[in-house]
């Protein structure tokens, strides 16, 4: 049996955020809030989704490497942190995740790792939400869509009302209360439906 990589060391993580933050990635490498959320959501996938598709997520289209060992030394740490969320969201302990402070006025501070989540889901081959049906859908990734910010994109845009200050603050709060619980039940759902194949 293959023993697995070690979980990254703090300094490993910090060496990774100053790799994204690199040029050679023009800006359109994910922050580890929202790599975190990816990783969830690709560990969680009904269908297995190989590294070269989530690597374009993760780190855009089309880096400018200026050396082969930085190549080399980002996908190695971003494969090992892949690994490590996926062991994190198997475990029976709680999900810890990475969040950066949000700006006042902004999103709260988790939406960009539920947009690293869905964008994530989006990778699958079966459509989530038509894999699971809407109400499903609607309830398991609730928290995701809320604080991500698309449930009230998507309200607005069909012209449905949307919440007011003080009712989205409530919602907020509960989502981001719930969300590593929310991560763990989808990881379970597509488990269980896995196993009934």
């Amino acid at each position: 049996m293959a023993v697995p990589e070690p979980a990254l060391s703090p300094d490993e993580l910090d060496r990774l955020e100053r790799r994204l933050g690199e040029s050679a990635f023009k800006g359109e490498a994910m922050r580890l809030d929202e790599l975190q959320g990816l990783f969830c959501a690709v560990a969680s996938s009904p269908d297995r989704i190989a590294p070269s598709k989530w690597l374009r997520l993760a780190l855009g289209e089309e880096p400018d490497y200026e050396s082969a060992e930085q190549m080399n030394d980002v996908v190695a740490l971003l494969t090992r942190f892949q690994a490590q969320v996926a062991r994190d969201l198997a475990a029976d302990e709680p999900l810890s995740l990475i969040l950066y402070h949000a700006a006042p006025g902004e999103l709260p501070e988790c939406a960009d790792w539920c947009l690293g989540y869905l964008r994530g889901a989006a990778l699958s081959v079966p459509d989530w939400r038509a894999a699971m049906g809407e109400e499903d859908f609607q309830e398991l990734l609730g928290p995701m869509l809320a604080l991500s910010g698309v449930a009230r994109d998507e309200a607005r845009e069909n012209n449905r009302r949307w919440l007011s200050a003080r009712e989205e603050r409530e919602l907020y709060s509960a989502c981001r209360q719930d969300l590593p619980h929310a991560v763990k039940r989808i990881s379970r759902y597509w488990r269980a439906r896995r196993a009934e194949r």
